[in-house]
């Protein structure tokens, strides 16, 4: 799996763009990518930013995601309108063989495919996987 979080920050008075854009892309992914497992916006308590929340069942898909037409379309736009972009990769925590995530699995590293396009190529270094060295004292088989 391969599950992170992003905290958004917007330049003034973006919102509602952003929102519409976003709310397009959640729309077509949800509908077209059966590798997305979430893809979640939420508005923090700081005017103009945001957080979401993105878990794919593979590193494989969230390259598909990052590629779609859906997201491609607007994804000039969101640069222009976009002031900062916080990314963190995260690890299901695994507690007596229950996983806290339901149904996640941890995230794991994974490059991308051997076939892959320019643009696939260009998200894979921009996004690439950072498991943290001290999850893997902390996983246990659920």
């Amino acid at each position: 799996m391969a599950t992170f979080i992003v905290r958004i920050g917007l330049k003034n008075g973006c919102e509602a763009e952003f929102e519409r854009i976003v709310g397009e892309i959640y729309v077509a992914t949800h509908r077209d990518e059966p590798g997305c497992r979430r893809y979640e916006y939420y508005r923090c308590q700081t005017p103009g930013h945001y957080y979401c929340l993105l878990s794919f069942d593979r590193y494989e898909d969230f390259l598909i995601h990052q590629t779609s037409d859906h997201h491609e379309k607007d994804a000039k736009r969101l640069v222009e309108i976009i002031e900062t972009f916080e990314m963190e990769w995260l690890d299901p925590m695994i507690t007596d063989a229950r996983v806290t995530a339901d149904g996640f699995k941890p995230t794991t590293a994974s490059g991308p495919p051997e076939d892959a396009d320019a643009l696939t190529l260009h998200y894979a270094s921009q996004f690439e996987v950072q498991v943290a060295t001290w999850w893997a004292a902390m996983r246990r088989a659920a």
